[in-house]
């Protein structure tokens, strides 16, 4: 399995070694995103989410 902290760095974990998986409650998202991207960014983000359904 493949994870990435909030430094963008992937870490890559054997699936034997997973004990337990859970959902944070917290985003990675950061909470100003509307001014660190620009609509175009946005909008491939967006794009790329709906693709996850």
């Amino acid at each position: 399995m493949e994870v990435v902290d909030n430094q963008a760095e992937v870490h890559r974990i054997p699936k034997a070694q997973i004990r337990e998986k859970a959902p944070q409650k917290t985003s990675l998202m950061p909470e100003n995103f509307r001014e660190i991207l620009t609509v175009e960014e946005f909008h491939h983000l967006l794009a790329f989410l709906l693709t996850l359904k």
